[in-house]
């Protein structure tokens, strides 16, 4: 579609008719836009299908996607490492350089997190249960203020807005100062996972040049 040519370099609005005029050749750029934008994905999505199909290794006779090669290698050197790698570390070191990358633990700290079959809302509803917090809560918002006109008195709530969802991370400080216990968390619907070591895997890097043309 050609560019309508009602407007030149000079863009001067002075009617109805200009002002349309400046609406047409706008449409026109939108859709110039959409045009380009719809042919620059058809070519991208190509391009995505022709590598995947590429993307590809012969193993033993099979054939398998990079993915699920890099899956499996992962996975069995990830439960590798977890098993032995201490063995290998000396003093305070966390990993260690081998020819073709690095290997290593990273400790994960306490969490305390969403049990099994949890939500929010069920740990609002337990934490509410015991400890009638949400709906004390609730009620300050409802609270009359001094703030005051011929209508009336604004509320609490119309002035600040407080959002009550479940602080696992201080449920974890408090469990840690031992202010709650496991058993506590647990009837309010959270879990706690200990700290533990996880497998860190980095794979050398090499550069690469894609082909142009």
């Amino acid at each position: 579609m050609a560019r309508p040519t009602a407007l030149g370099l000079d863009v001067s609005v002075r009617s109805l008719s200009d002002a349309d005029a400046v609406l047409h050749e706008m449409a026109w750029i939108g859709s110039q836009k959409a045009t380009l934008a719809a042919q620059a994905k058809q070519r991208i999505d190509a391009i995505k299908v022709e590598a995947e199909a590429k993307a590809v290794v012969e193993v033993e006779g099979q054939m398998l996607s990079l993915d699920q090669r890099l899956e499996t290698l992962s996975v069995r050197l990830a439960k590798w490492v977890a098993a032995n790698a201490e063995k290998h570390l000396t003093g305070k070191r966390r990993s260690m350089d081998l020819a073709h990358g690095k290997i290593g633990l990273r400790q994960q700290p306490l969490v305390a997190m969403l049990g099994d079959e949890a939500t929010d809302a069920s740990v609002l509803d337990a934490i509410d249960e015991q400890t009638g917090l949400v709906v004390a809560v609730n009620a300050i918002l409802e609270r009359r203020t001094t703030l005051c006109n011929d209508a009336g008195k604004a509320k609490a709530g119309d002035l600040i807005s407080v959002e009550i969802k479940p602080a696992y991370k201080s449920m974890k400080d408090a469990l840690e100062a031992k202010r709650v216990t496991r058993e506590q968390l647990a009837a309010l619907g959270v879990s706690v996972r200990d700290p533990y070591d996880e497998p860190v895997l980095t794979p050398s890097k090499n550069v690469v040049f894609a082909e142009v043309g």
